[in-house]
């Protein structure tokens, strides 16, 4: 636990602190298709950016074919991490001894 903001975290993951329970690991997403049927997600922010914006404006039948390009649990999985990283960054400030977000 942080001394100035008495967050609790786990010292391996640096995540919220979650006990005995194994640290959080990324979920196996290759077993929805195989890496050879679906196409690489953008490396750059722009295109990450662009590509979700896409899927957000996007209709029904697009956001379908999107999620077939890429991979349904792919696609929803980056999608939430990145709104979730953008709203951390933009309504939180880290803590000046821990430097987590708070």
């Amino acid at each position: 636990m942080c001394s100035v903001c008495s967050f609790a975290f786990c010292v391996d993951c640096k995540r919220t602190y979650h006990g005995t329970s194994k640290c959080y690991e990324e979920p196996d997403l290759s077993t929805e298709k195989s890496e050879e049927q679906l196409i690489a997600f953008p490396k750059t922010e722009e295109g990450i950016q662009a590509l979700l914006e896409d899927y957000a404006k996007g209709g029904k039948r697009r956001r379908r074919l999107l999620e077939n390009r890429y991979g349904r649990k792919t696609f929803v999985y980056t999608f939430e991490r990145h709104s979730s990283e953008k709203w951390i960054t933009t309504n939180t400030k880290p803590c000046p001894h821990c430097f987590s977000p708070i």
